[in-house]
């Protein structure tokens, strides 16, 4: 049954409270991802005009040697306590204040090497002021996500959106205020860490008053538990940052500042995007969780529905976002940026991957098996460095473009097949084999037309659209109905979600 038929039926549809539920805290995600992706942009474009094409590079740089010590700081405990929070809330309390310990400890630490690298190893005042205030927030942020599992495993996403949106907000004032006051980098930078600030206040606070998170202060004690539990999200949240900072920093050691900023600009757009797939991330989890508490078959047809929907969903967002990147980083950066477009073109098709990522990653936690993701991440990590020593030397940032794309498809197809193996699926369909066809053909057009008019491109990338939609719905790659198992069921047309 199409939507259009779904619609027209003229019958009144009650909806499970699981599909309830569903809605309401994808409303809320959406709503706090859009806010975060606004803020983001107008943070990007105003930032990136008053600090110039160094200035961002020397931010890009900070922020990615602090997101990578960040995944060191979060021990992965994040992931953990959802898990955990969803078996036990009762502990949630304990939970969040061990690791809340292990956070804060790992955080000084990691800040504590950032100023030795920059006052005696490496000595630049500008990067030394610069990396500590931007480790300092993004540690806070890492600690807030650890709060933030204690909506997440109880389904309320609603008080996670509030305190995003305000955070946000707060980020944007600051930011406009510090312009008009014509602070530096540094003064602009410690704005924006009082904001993150705000924000984790604002999480704590509903945490105790609307999830009854009791006094995090008593539980903030050493506990084994936490560090032994976490490890190997550890080992995971580690191969994940290093996957995804590696770039900048191999670009900053073997090339210049300003390629460094050439390349986050487009890499940017590329995070800008993903912050609406990562919608999935918030949503899928519970519900697969709970699923493999129901049955292992109930799991695995969950995970076909959402797999088959989120590869076509993936793809369209892509080659939206392939046929606009001219204006995009126009738009975003200025024309000082113009040289960034051909790299975020060889980005794009990362998107629809990263699509499913969200997906099959949380579909391997859900099965506990956080050791060989560790392991995967860790070798295409690996693997993506070997590969940059060749590629940025002879081509620098389009070169790291390329390796970028190469490890993504790597995790990506090795993700695929062996869930699909894993759960009693055939490793490859027919529809799945038209898929990887037209995902071939489709970016590859786009790729060569990147120089065209707008015009052309829209022309060119909506006809690519017209043919492999169609050809998606044959094969029943594109079925919304499927997704959420909506069916009928007899004269009362009962909605559920299998």
């Amino acid at each position: 049954m199409g939507l259009r038929t779904f619609l027209q039926r003229g019958r009144s549809y009650r909806f499970s409270g699981a599909l309830q539920a569903a809605a309401r805290n994808t409303t809320a995600t959406v709503v706090a991802r859009g806010v975060s992706m606004t803020a983001t942009v107008v943070f990007t474009a105003l930032f990136s005009r008053h600090v110039g094409v160094e200035g961002f590079g020397q931010y890009a740089y900070a922020l990615s040697l602090a997101t990578l010590l960040g995944g060191v700081c979060g021990f992965g405990l994040d992931s953990w306590a959802i898990r955990e929070a969803v078996h036990t809330p009762a502990q949630s309390t304990r939970i969040i204040g061990h690791s809340l310990f292990v956070q804060a400890l790992l955080s000084v630490l990691c800040l504590g090497g950032l100023a030795v690298y920059f006052a005696f190893v490496h000595r630049d005042p500008t990067m030394l002021a610069v990396s500590l205030i931007v480790g300092t927030y993004i540690f806070l942020d890492v600690s807030a996500l650890l709060v933030i599992s204690v909506f997440r495993a109880r389904e309320v996403m609603a008080y996670e959106a509030i305190a995003v949106v305000a955070g946000n907000v707060a980020m944007l004032v600051f930011t406009v205020a510090g312009i008009a006051m014509h602070v530096g980098i540094r003064g602009l930078l410690l704005l924006v860490c009082a904001s993150y600030g705000l924000k984790f206040a604002v999480i704590v606070w509903y945490a105790k008053t609307r999830c009854g998170l009791g006094s995090i202060w008593r539980e903030l004690r050493p506990s084994a538990g936490a560090v032994r539990s976490g490890f190997p999200f550890l080992v995971m949240s580690v191969g994940n940052t290093l996957y995804g900072t590696y770039p900048r920093l191999m670009l900053a050691a073997f090339v210049t500042i300003p390629v460094v900023g050439l390349y986050a600009a487009a890499e940017r757009v590329i995070a800008l995007v993903a912050v609406v797939t990562g919608i999935l991330d918030i949503i899928i989890y519970p519900i697969f969780t709970r699923r493999v508490q129901t049955s292992r078959e109930a799991f695995a047809r969950t995970y076909e529905q959402v797999t088959d929907f989120t590869l076509v969903v993936g793809l369209v967002i892509g080659l939206g976002v392939a046929c606009l990147m001219p204006e995009i980083i126009f738009l975003l950066f200025g024309r000082g940026y113009e040289r960034a477009v051909p790299i975020g073109m060889l980005l794009v098709p990362s998107i629809s991957m990263a699509t499913l990522g969200f997906v099959n990653s949380r579909a391997m936690l859900s099965l506990h098996k956080e050791k060989m993701m560790s392991v995967t991440i860790a070798a295409t990590a690996g693997g993506g460095l070997a590969i940059s020593l060749v590629l940025v030397h002879f081509f620098g940032a389009p070169g790291m473009a390329v390796t970028s794309l190469i490890t993504s498809t790597a995790g990506f197809l090795l993700y695929f097949f062996y869930l699909r193996v894993k759960l009693g699926f055939p490793w490859i369909t027919v529809r799945h084999l038209i898929y990887f066809t037209l995902f071939s053909a489709v970016f590859i057009v786009a790729y060569r037309i990147q120089t065209a008019g707008l015009l052309e491109r829209v022309l060119v990338n909506g006809a690519l659209l017209l043919v492999a939609l169609p050809v998606f719905r044959a094969v029943r790659l594109l079925d919304w109905l499927r997704v959420f198992q909506i069916t009928m069921v007899g004269k009362d047309s009962r909605v559920s979600v299998a």
